[in-house]
Order: structure tokens, then sequence, then C-alpha cells
């Protein structure tokens, strides 16, 4: 038969790694369309803000990227990585791209990406994102 595999976390979990990565990269300029992330049990809106979860966020790659930089300085060659210019976002093609940069950072730093896909991180799935 089908097996199922179910994740659980908890609000204080998401609010922990949404706060750290706000503070740790409100000035990064890469970064400044998705920053400050929502934390959960916010009820204040920032105008012009973002206002998006952790979750949505990491959607292009850049976010974990700068998190990969910060636990391993220059493991991410920030150049190579496809940015949003302007208004226009980046093509489907170029998030897998970054995406798979990604992967490849986390594992060369001894993360365990086993079973772990550019669309995994992309889609928003919150079992590779918290891990």
């Amino acid at each position: 038969g089908k097996s199922y595999t179910y994740s659980t976390f908890s609000e204080e979990e998401v609010f922990a790694f949404s706060d750290h990565i706000n503070r740790f990269l409100a000035e990064d300029p890469h970064l400044a369309h998705i920053l400050p992330l929502k934390c959960p049990g916010d009820e204040k809106e920032e105008e012009g803000a973002f206002q998006g979860t952790l979750f949505e966020a990491v959607h292009d790659g850049l976010l974990m990227a700068k998190l990969i930089n910060i636990s391993q300085e220059d493991t991410v060659d920030v150049r190579a990585l496809n940015i949003k210019k302007g208004k226009r976002g980046l093509s489907v093609f170029q998030i897998g791209e970054n995406q798979n940069i990604v992967i490849e950072s986390a594992r060369s730093i001894g993360c365990n990406v086993i079973n772990i896909g550019a669309e995994n991180l992309s889609n928003g799935d919150t079992t590779p994102i918290l891990g």
C-alpha cells in the first residue's frame, strides 16, 4: 500500500527562524523584496513590507543561499545566483538554477539533502525548509 509521511512544526519554531532571519539579513539588498518576514503571531503590518511567511520567502533561492553563507562564509558565490532586477521576477528556469545551487551548497557543508529537489524549496515544502 501507499505510505504517507507527515511533518509537524510549531509556530514558535517558525517564529524563531523568521525573527533570526529578519535580524541577521535585514540590510541585505538582495533580499529587500522579501524582508522582513511575517512572524507567526505578528498582528502589525509594516507598510511596504513583504508580509510573507518563511515558506513563501524561500521561493527564489536567494534567502536559503544567504543563510548558507551565514553558516559557512563564501560557500555560495552570490555572483552565480539569478537575482531579481527591477519589478520583473525570475523565470521558473532561473529559480530552479538558484535552488540547485542552494542544494549543492548545502550538501558541500555537510547537510543531508537526500530526496530534496529544487521544487521542494520553491514550493515552500515545510520539511526541507525547516530541516
